[in-house]
């Protein structure tokens, strides 16, 4: 025994027709929430990809203010192997510019290898205020030496 819902039509119902009139000025685009499943595992870096520019510079908008390198700040580095450490420690050589971009000078990209126009895989570690810069020879040593990946008849893993 199961009775059918009555159709509902416009203007047909008096709380539609008592509702105040939509304003022309309105912005009718849909309200939306994006949901982010809460992380399980906490990160203890923050990583960015970036190009060094024709100029020398890495532009992040995340990286340098999250470590709280702000314009004019010098920054030293070690040379540890391939990957290059930058923090607010020995000879500052390295500094945030104005626009709030890491300026890397020529000779320190002779020294480290980096070029203009690298990828440079950023890995900030917020507490202890330093950042890895990974070349792409540093980051292909570090994938060979996780993937030991031998030729073979073409398939995969």
């Amino acid at each position: 025994m199961s009775h059918p819902l009555p159709p509902i039509l416009p203007g047909a119902s008096p709380l539609l027709a008592a509702a105040p009139a939509r304003s022309a000025h309105r912005n009718d685009r849909p309200l939306t929430t994006l949901y982010q499943r809460p992380s399980r595992h906490e990160p203890q870096w923050l990583c960015s990809v970036r190009r060094v520019d024709a100029r020398g510079r890495m532009i992040d908008k995340a990286v340098f203010p999250a470590l709280g390198w702000s314009p004019g700040v010098r920054l030293g580095y070690n040379l540890e192997d391939n990957i290059v450490v930058v923090g607010r420690f020995g000879n500052p050589e390295l500094w945030i510019t104005a626009a709030g971009d890491l300026r890397l000078p020529a000779r320190f990209r002779r020294k480290t290898g980096i070029h203009t126009s690298d990828r440079i895989l950023l890995a900030a570690h917020i507490a202890e205020g330093i950042l890895l810069l990974f070349g792409p020879g540093a980051v292909d040593l570090m994938i060979t030496g996780k993937w030991k990946a031998t030729p073979s008849s073409g398939e995969g893993r």
